[in-house]
């Protein structure tokens, strides 16, 4: 799913810089360059009226979601990655309504099911939010992991490790979210 994701998203910018740049070639080419750039930094005051400015701001809101998703940024500053992605995305949907009022009907959909996923992830999420480890042998670690769901014996992973020592008790509350160091 995530490599289709990055795909649609590589494809949908590709369309659009040559939806700009096919609009943009043909004022330059047949009213001038001056007149090209003028339609592209317009923005009329007609409620209905294709807002070109808006149109190229929202591609360069998906050219930073884009930039940001790069592995180099992703694999080396996820919080740059997490960032740039969902202001980007955010910006990039934003001014795509504006550009034109009636694009926002065809992204509804879309919308319609990103906040259904994000709201099961969250729902998910708060029932995930601790994990019990217990250390019933000296090498060996029960983690109990609790889910919206539980299934017998799925929930739970036996860890053996060599020489805990001290470090946990007998009775431990961990957070999914602590880094193994």
């Amino acid at each position: 799913a995530l490599q289709a994701h990055a795909w649609a998203g590589r494809a949908c910018l590709a369309a659009l810089a040559a939806h700009g740049a096919g609009y943009t070639f043909t004022w330059a080419r047949y009213d001038g360059i001056a007149a090209a750039a003028a339609n592209l930094a317009a923005w009329p005051g007609d409620a209905y009226a294709v807002v070109n400015l808006a149109g190229a701001l929202s591609l360069a809101g998906g050219a930073l979601a884009a930039l940001a998703a790069l592995p180099a940024v992703r694999r080396g500053c996820y919080e740059a990655f997490l960032w740039g992605h969902v202001l980007g995305a955010a910006a990039f949907y934003l001014l795509a309504c504006a550009h034109a009022c009636w694009i926002c009907w065809c992204l509804a959909p879309a919308t319609l099911v990103w906040a259904v996923e994000r709201g099961h992830r969250a729902h998910s999420r708060s029932a995930l939010q601790r994990a019990l480890v217990s250390r019933p042998a000296p090498s060996l670690l029960r983690v109990h992991l609790p889910q919206m769901r539980p299934r017998a014996g799925h929930n739970i992973a036996w860890l053996t490790v060599p020489q805990l020592g001290g470090a946990l008790g007998t009775q431990a509350r961990c957070s999914p979210r602590m880094s193994a160091s």
